[in-house]
């Protein structure tokens, strides 16, 4: 084989590996939101916590940003306790920037959330950024608005 043959069929070969490695990322990502999902259902908000790191921020609509760590922010997220069903309908999961590599990955996405009497409670969009930790990740800054 030529030089440029071998070229062409490396280059090749490291755009599937990094291809793979945003599709796992992005996976890994919808599994992490799913689990938030589905903890929020059934009104586990320590489970929802266990997903944050420590050092999280989270930045309601309406409220300050939120820094004091997961018993402060435990009292924001008491509207778990009524909700019915949540959906999470991910738009977007990248890299923050090109020199965080995979350690810092954005999450763009709607939700909407519905109370025990059918009455829509939270239909906004969503800006989570994920820390990696080990071979997961968790939130490490949320915010959040409504539509209306």
């Amino acid at each position: 084989m030529s030089p440029t043959t071998y070229l062409c069929a490396f280059l090749a070969a490291g755009m599937m590996i990094v291809g793979a490695t945003a599709d796992s990322v992005t996976d890994k990502i919808k599994a992490e939101s799913a689990k938030y999902v589905d903890r929020g259902q059934k009104h586990d908000i320590d489970g929802m916590l266990e997903l944050y790191t420590d050092d999280m921020v989270l930045m309601p609509q309406g409220h300050g940003t939120v820094t004091q760590g997961k018993p402060y922010a435990k009292t924001h997220m008491a509207w778990v306790n009524h909700v019915r069903s949540i959906t999470m309908d991910t738009k977007e999961v990248a890299p923050l920037n090109s020199c965080s590599g995979d350690n810092y990955v954005f999450q763009r996405s709607e939700t909407v959330a519905i109370n025990d009497k059918d009455v829509v409670i939270f239909k906004g969009k969503n800006l989570i950024i994920w820390k990696k930790v080990g071979d997961s990740y968790k939130i490490y800054t949320h915010m959040y608005n409504m539509d209306q």
